[in-house]
């Protein structure tokens, strides 16, 4: 899940911090997580961290595709 540097990707980082905010969150919504996974993010299951940040992918990629159309239909408008 990491870059050729051994770095974190930004999909990890964005899985790891949705990870914190949601944990943080369920208590104020009367939601309890399951207990294995209501833990740091490192001890988090590995199938649990490698889906969560697929999605994180996978939702990434479709902003990405979101921007650029609008990019592009903004550019088209002005004639460029």
């Amino acid at each position: 899940m990491s870059n050729l540097l051994g770095e974190p990707t930004f999909a990890e980082n964005l899985a790891r911090r949705f990870h914190e905010v949601y944990e943080s969150l369920a208590p104020l919504f009367d939601y309890r997580t399951r207990r294995a996974t209501a833990v740091p993010w490192e001890d988090v299951p590995e199938a649990n961290r490698r889906l969560m940040v697929a999605t994180c992918e996978q939702i990434a990629n479709d902003l990405r595709e979101h921007c650029l159309r609008a990019l592009r239909a903004a550019e088209k408008e002005r004639g460029a």
